[in-house]
């Protein structure tokens, strides 16, 4: 999925914060064991996930995330992207049920 195809499924979706969210997102995270610490913050109703992994590279974050996705999905749909760089990768992503309500969430993976 290209970046103007998933800023617009973001403007068409109702995405808001809510605490018990953040508390499955700590649950998830303090499961996986690559993962060394994280935080999780709000801005604007949008989750801040930062991961730092132990075994750091592009196979161990797509694990990492895809865990989270399956963890926290929705059931109507699930859509992100994906940017990397040298020295981190981010991931977008966004998830909403029939009625087209969801949360919103950027992760940031680096290596300790």
């Amino acid at each position: 999925m290209d970046k103007l195809a998933f800023s617009d499924m973001v403007s068409n979706i109702q995405y808001q914060s809510d605490v018990g969210l953040k508390i499955e997102f700590r649950d998830c995270l303090k499961g996986i064991d690559n993962v060394s610490d994280f935080s999780i913050s709000t801005n604007d109703d949008i989750y801040c996930v930062m991961v730092k992994l132990r075994n750091y590279s592009l196979g161990e974050v797509k694990k990492v995330f895809h865990t989270f996705v399956e963890f926290t999905e929705y059931s109507e749909g699930t859509a992100y992207i994906r940017k990397g760089t040298d020295t981190s990768i981010k991931y977008d992503m966004i998830t909403y049920n029939s009625e087209k309500k969801g949360f919103y969430c950027k992760f940031y993976f680096e290596s300790c």
